[in-house]
């Protein structure tokens, strides 16, 4: 059963010690390139939630498909700009329990691309930020 979201408010120091946990998380090569961002403003989670886009390029098999690759990109708008962010997820399925998998996921750069504002000249071009 899923999760639903929530309005309560939840404590700074049990979201301090949730991003210390995610930090920590294995990653390729052992970098944890992990970024996090924590939102208050319910200005920008309704601008967030409304605007975010999920597509699933791909998906590929190997190893007999115990392993599978999905390739996804998301896309969201902040109050001033539009972050886009190609994925390459990886399930691997567990030995142990061939019907759990393990999801390892490898991310690109996002690129963001401002928005443009009443007034404004066109939007520039989009930038990828060094992770």
């Amino acid at each position: 059963m899923a999760a639903k979201p929530s309005n309560q408010a939840v404590e700074r120091a049990v979201i301090e010690q949730c991003l210390l946990a995610a930090g920590t998380a294995p990653s390729g090569a052992n970098h944890q390139p992990w970024h996090f961002a924590v939102v208050s403003s319910p200005e920008i989670k309704k601008k967030k939630q409304d605007t975010l886009k999920i597509d699933v390029i791909s998906l590929g098999g190997e190893d007999e498909n115990r392993v599978i690759h999905a390739v996804v990109r998301t896309s969201q708008e902040t109050l001033d700009a539009r972050i886009e962010e190609l994925f390459l997820i990886s399930m691997i399925q567990d030995k142990e329990n061939p019907k759990k998998w393990l999801v390892v996921p490898d991310m690109m750069r996002p690129m963001t691309t401002p928005l443009k504002a009443e007034g404004d000249a066109a939007p520039a071009a989009p930038t990828s930020k060094k992770k």
